[in-house]
């Protein structure tokens, strides 16, 4: 997530202001991306409740009062290194689906590796959520747009339509939508201990087929 900071121009720009500006610029990004390192690792070693921003400074190498012109409160260092770790997870997920495959079982593939992800810190992962699912700021930019999330199943969604197995007068942004509507349903209920792991993935593809059988031409 990168936070955006203003940066008072100058009346009359002169021809070394670009450059210095491109510096503050990497350095902001450079340092944006030291916190989110150092962040991602204290939380994976020793959980979110256990690590103090004073630790997730000393490790990035900055002062505590410079990691708070990047972040407002503890929650957002949550936010910013999972938004950093999700989008490779979801790269990497889209890149195994085999599409060969229908919709239900592409999609359900697709949301298998996002949900082993989350399975594999359960504890850590469910904070996430907890914390995403209810923005406090929505005003906010918090980097969710670097995920490749509805790209992703738009993919699916277009290869299903060009199959004809949806029909041709939806959308595939509109598919995808309902679909990652169904995912994040189940996945509420996962981090709230109100579904298990394997009724996640039975009731996940439940409820995408029922959107396919709703969808066919």
């Amino acid at each position: 997530m990168e936070r955006k900071i203003s940066v008072e121009k100058a009346c009359v720009p002169t021809a070394a202001e670009p450059v210095r500006k491109g510096r503050r610029e990497q350095k902001k990004e450079e340092k944006l991306r030291r916190i989110s390192h150092a962040a991602r690792q204290l939380f994976h070693a020793q959980g979110f409740d256990a690590t103090t921003t004073a630790q997730v400074a000393e490790l990035a190498e900055i002062g505590e009062g410079t990691l708070f012109l990047y972040i407002v409160k503890k929650e957002d260092l949550l936010i910013l290194a999972f938004t950093e770790e999700m989008a490779e997870v979801v790269i990497a997920s889209a890149a195994a689906v085999d599409s060969r495959g229908g919709f239900i079982d592409q999609a359900s593939a697709f949301f298998s590796r996002l949900m082993a992800y989350h399975e594999a810190d359960q504890a850590l992962a469910k904070a996430f959520l907890r914390e995403v699912g209810f923005l406090r700021d929505p005003g906010r930019d918090y980097g969710f747009g670097k995920i490749p999330m509805m790209p992703s199943l738009e993919a699916i969604a277009d290869r299903a339509r060009a199959r004809g197995e949806i029909g041709p007068h939806f959308t595939s942004p509109d598919i995808a939508q309902l679909a990652f509507s169904a995912y994040w349903y189940c996945l509420r209920d996962w981090a709230n201990d109100e579904l298990s792991s394997e009724l996640f993935h039975e009731r996940l593809r439940h409820l995408l087929s029922m959107q396919v059988r709703g969808l066919a031409p």
